[in-house]
């Protein structure tokens, strides 16, 4: 069958598969508190305390909820763990007593395991290819039967074998059992598709079927089960309807004002911290594919443009980084010119990368609920499976009205156990982000490796409306939590509730990443095509600070980046954070410039003190970059001139592609500095890439600029 699953395909048939052999493990209170879990393995000796430096946990950890009883797959909940047996003391006997006959075997009772699993459950994701004469072959056959058979059934409409999963199972505050959503019997229109069920509230239809037929579709299933409208929108193979309750908008963006043009000779420093983010573009396309164009949404025009690979060389041998300098005209000022500035660290090869010590914390709150939310968390994470080894170790905790430490430690190549630990939880409650953000630092310090990477992943809609909650306290929390060497990176999902100031701040604070996930297409590229760059850190604190020649140069503007725009002082002092960069990241910068002799008037502010006068040089600038190594305290500063060599006739595909997605940035945050910059005049303009057809993300951006015409 060539139909790819959609997300909730995807968990549904892994929670489904552990359906009636899953004990209830969902009551916190019953969890025992003794350790019961391996750690992660250290280079050197000491306790993970002791590893990972910084300040003490100030989180009494319990016992995770569930550990392996032995084997991949087969879990036991915590509390059904018997504990080692202390040798009783040698009593003092009456050598003149009577001799009672020794116990047999079979009048000793075993303790009774209760696992959660059964053996043919020791199996590995299908998608892993097995070695010739590998044991588990038969077993992943089988498997691969049972999903093809259920995603048969999808196909044709059968949803009956969703009853009583997981993840369709509610709880109160106990852990007792409060009853099952029903699966609908779906509605089948010509060509025996499904147009509408409820599981978690979704339409799922093969995506060669017309969309018209799913967006009418989709008030009849909105009337009929009580939810808000949705939009239709492809994930990989299948397209589904997006139907959360809408009963109000209440998205949270930063607004700011764009970069304004500077003197150069009052100030020729532009000082900022570099940005690997790329949540901005996820949110731009999920609401032009929900038939709206993101305006006031305060796209971040860097997250916009990092979102794209560009063609720039490798690092030369020993060095961290590469840095490609380009100049030519402007598309939307006649008057001006581009300065485009690209930096790219070293790759990393699977084989040469460090051990990795990885907590998932997960938003399980009541928000979360849906497919395009902690299910779509999910089966990102179940598509990363295959990119872990048994040197690292996954730990997963979860939060909502209370946190809960679900896998401690778990081997990564243990894939079944970590598919198995995933359906254990349901979205429900409230949301006490500063609780299960402390647990989380908690079991990252416990289970440090020293020397390798130790990250937490959190997955949220950002909505914390328990403990800390505005972004102040947030970077307070976050800040004295990275000192440990642990960083957060931060998957955002939903709309309709989504906090995206929040999670910028929580990924920035954190020395991590942020990115928008709005189908599984896009969890795949950043947790599986991208793992290396979003796992591993190829260097911290990076800044950059461009020094402009006022002898070239009159005044110059910098697009984006105005959340992280630095004091020029902070370029040297250590203390000042800046931004973390992966393995094989690219960093892209643009700035408008203003030759000396442009028409182009930049007021000179004067003073009656100082006078400024221009170094004779025939460079345009210099780039400086000043960054640690992941483990490092000390910053090393690089730097590169940008000469006339840099200087072009034309704008190679590089900047023609950045400068076009930024003039699109522009247009829909308003911007003052967007000129004669239009959609037909961004399209025009992309016509002239050759790249375009060998890139499936570059060719999906033109396809949204077309539909923004609509809009």
């Amino acid at each position: 069958m060539n139909t790819k699953p959609g997300i909730a395909v995807l968990v549904s048939v892994v929670c489904a598969f552990a359906t009636g052999c899953v004990k209830d493990v969902n009551s916190p209170s019953s969890v025992p508190q003794e350790p019961a879990a391996e750690t992660a393995p250290s280079s050197e000796p000491g306790t993970a305390g002791e590893q990972a430096g910084g300040e003490d946990s100030d989180v009494a950890l319990p016992a995770p909820e569930v550990v392996e009883n032995g084997k991949d797959g087969e879990l036991i909940a915590a509390r059904d763990v018997q504990p080692e047996a202390k040798p009783e003391p040698t009593p003092v006997t009456d050598p003149n007593a009577p001799v009672e006959p020794d116990l047999k075997a079979s009048d000793v009772k075993q303790p009774e395991y209760a696992p959660l699993t059964d053996d043919k459950w020791d199996i590995k994701l299908p998608e892993v290819e097995l070695k010739p004469g590998d044991p588990k072959a038969e077993r992943t056959k089988e498997v691969e039967k049972k999903l093809a058979k259920a995603l048969a059934d999808i196909e044709a409409g059968d949803l009956d074998f969703l009853e009583g999963h997981t993840s369709n199972r509610m709880y109160d505050q106990s852990g007792a059992r409060r009853g099952n959503v029903k699966v609908k019997k779906v509605s089948k229109p010509s060509g025996g598709r499904s147009t509408e069920a409820k599981s978690a509230p979704m339409m799922m239809m093969d995506a060669s079927a017309e969309a018209p037929a799913m967006k009418a579709a989709a008030p009849k299933a909105a009337e009929k089960y009580n939810i808000g409208r949705g939009n239709v929108f492809a994930t990989g193979g299948i397209a589904e309807a997006d139907l959360p309750p809408t009963a109000m908008n209440t998205d949270e963006y930063s607004q700011y004002d764009p970069n304004r043009f500077i003197n150069t000779a009052a100030n020729p420093l532009s000082t900022f911290g570099a940005d690997v983010d790329t949540a901005s573009y996820g949110v731009f396309r999920r609401a032009i594919n929900e038939g709206r164009a993101p305006r006031n949404q305060g796209l971040r025009v860097e997250e916009m443009i990092n979102y794209f690979k560009y063609d720039y060389p490798n690092p030369k041998a020993g060095e961290p980084f590469s840095v490609t300098t380009e100049i030519a005209g402007c598309p939307w000022n006649k008057d001006t010119k581009l300065m485009l500035v690209g930096a790219k660290t070293r790759e990393l090869n699977m084989e040469e990368r460090p051990a990795s010590n990885i907590v998932f914390l997960l938003d399980i709150s009541g928000s979360m609920r849906g497919h395009d939310r902690l299910a779509l968390i999910k089966a990102s994470i179940i598509s990363m499976l295959p990119k872990l080894t048994a040197q690292d170790r996954i730990s997963i905790v979860t939060y909502s009205g209370a946190e809960r430490f679900i896998i401690d430690g778990v081997p990564g190549d243990h894939h079944a156990t970590i598919m198995k630990a995933l359906t254990l939880f349901d979205a429900d409650g409230v949301t006490n982000g500063e609780a299960g953000i402390k647990m989380a630092y908690a079991v990252a310090k416990k289970n440090y490796i020293k020397g390798g990477n130790n990250r937490i992943i959190m997955g949220t809609d950002g909505d914390l409306n328990v403990g800390i909650s505005n972004t102040n306290e947030l970077k307070s929390l976050i800040e004295k939590k990275r000192a440990s060497g642990i960083f957060l990176s931060v998957l955002g999902v939903g709309m309709g509730n989504y906090k995206d100031n929040r999670l910028e701040a929580l990924a920035d604070y954190g020395n991590g990443s942020y990115h928008y996930i709005d189908t599984l297409r896009e969890g795949r590229r950043v947790l599986v095509d991208e793992f290396m760059s979003t796992v591993f850190v190829a260097a911290k604190d990076v800044k950059f600070q461009v020094d402009f020649n006022p002898g070239k140069i009159k005044g110059y503007r910098q697009i984006g980046y105005e959340t992280r725009k630095l004091n020029a002082e902070d370029f040297a002092d250590d203390k000042k954070d800046g931004g973390e960069v992966g393995a094989g990241h690219q960093v892209t910068i643009l700035y408008e410039i203003v030759e000396t002799g442009s028409a182009v008037e930049v007021p000179e502010p004067s003073s009656k003190y100082q006078k400024v006068e221009a170094v004779k040089s025939d460079e345009y600038a210099t780039v400086k970059l000043r960054y640690k190594k992941p483990d490092g305290d000390v910053s090393t500063e690089l730097s590169w001139p940008v000469n006339a060599s840099s200087v072009r006739s034309t704008m190679s595909n590089n900047m023609n592609f950045a400068s076009a997605v930024a003039a699109t940035a522009m247009i829909l945050n308003n911007s003052p500095f967007k000129g004669t910059a239009t959609y037909d005049s961004i399209l025009g303009q992309l016509k002239g890439i050759s790249s375009l057809d060998s890139d499936e993300y570059r060719a999906e951006f033109v396809a949204l600029v077309r539909r923004l015409k609509g809009l």
